[in-house]
């Protein structure tokens, strides 16, 4: 087995931010109806990657809320901030 160089580590590293960064892009400008046939796609061709993203969206919420919450006038979790 051969390692990669790691300048070939960071040029793919990079390659994947710009793949997943003009795909994200793209999602974005859709309109609302393709927007829903593709999460409806992504839904029936791929059911765990769905689930996952959905998680996801209801973790990121979630620390949102806790990142909100205080008592008097200190956050609860500071952890949550940095």
């Amino acid at each position: 087995m051969t390692q990669q160089a790691p300048e070939d580590i960071l040029e793919m590293d990079i390659s994947y931010h710009n793949i997943m960064k003009q795909a994200l892009e793209d999602i974005l400008e859709m309109d609302i109806d393709d927007t829903q046939r593709y999460l409806m796609a992504l839904l029936e061709r791929d059911p765990e990657l769905f689930n996952s993203i959905h998680e996801d969206i209801l973790h990121m919420d979630i620390l949102e809320e806790m990142r909100g919450e205080t008592h008097n006038g200190f956050p609860m979790y500071p952890e949550l901030s940095l």
